[in-house]
């Protein structure tokens, strides 16, 4: 009977010890991506902020909503050919999916986050600018150029 003891504790420590490995989720523009399906587009010569919520298969009130923004919120002459945009559409119950998010990329440092649920609104998002100074004491033996590549 000791000699069952002892395997039963082993494995009983093992099982418990053993945990699933964590899933790490990866968040863009403040909510999780790997919820949603994402698909990109870049906005094309002529092409509005409406026509891109159109084909992109928005609901009637969300396009009610895209034709109703004010400058405040967001001003649509500031929609430029070839910038970026993502849509994020979730899945229903049903399977079936819709349009949850746009996020229009107007520069490396900035987007706009239309949150299209019950309560829709835009949100400017801003990246923060991070400095990082770097020096070196190097040889110059041909150029400062190669002198600095070579020494990264």
């Amino acid at each position: 009977m000791k000699h069952l003891i002892l395997p039963f504790l082993l494995g009983i420590l093992l099982i418990g010890c053993h945990s699933p490995k964590s899933k790490t989720v990866t968040y863009a523009y403040g909510f999780p991506v790997d919820s949603f399906r994402v698909d990109t587009g870049v906005i094309r010569k002529g092409q509005t902020l409406g026509e891109i919520f159109a084909s992109a298969g928005a609901t009637r009130q969300q396009m009610v909503f895209v034709s109703t923004l004010t400058r405040k919120q967001f001003d649509t002459r500031c929609v430029r050919p070839d910038k970026k945009y993502l849509l994020f559409y979730q899945t229903d119950e049903q399977q079936q999916q819709y349009l949850k998010h746009l996020v229009y990329l107007s520069s490396l440092r900035e987007a706009y986050v239309f949150h299209l649920d019950d309560s829709m609104y835009v949100e400017k998002q801003v990246k923060p600018i991070e400095t990082v100074h770097r020096s070196a004491k190097v040889g110059i033996e041909t150029s400062l150029w190669n002198a600095m590549v070579d020494n990264n």
